[in-house]
């Protein structure tokens, strides 16, 4: 009789909830999966900043392929941050192509002479 109540207000029952469906979890998993990624390739971000200030340091000059390299590092970044808030359904590499469009980016940085 409770169940009847239940159902006649209008809610949901229990069997259809977000937190039965297999779906949920999966994204779940691989929410935990991208955020631990997130975490790894801070750590290669902060390798590619050092390498980048070293070479303007000693040639005056930022090398040319760890600047393509850290925009599609920034890129792949954007796409596990778009998939973790819920803004695309898309999973980010290695499920999908390695980012190497770069639209969304600045073409270059401010400030160079």
């Amino acid at each position: 009789m409770a169940d009847e109540k239940f159902e006649q207000a209008g809610a949901q029952p229990a069997k259809d909830k977000s937190y039965f469906e297999r779906s949920t979890w999966l994204r779940g998993v691989f929410m935990v999966l991208f955020a631990v990624i997130w975490g790894i390739t801070e750590v290669v971000l902060v390798g590619v900043v050092v390498l980048q200030f070293g070479f303007a340091l000693f040639t005056r000059a930022p090398n040319e392929q760890l600047r393509a390299f850290g925009r599609e590092l920034a890129r792949f970044l954007y796409d596990i941050t778009v998939f973790l808030t819920y803004g695309s359904e898309e999973k980010p590499w290695p499920f999908a192509p390695w980012p190497k469009g770069t639209e969304n980016l600045p073409a270059q940085a401010s400030g160079q002479n």
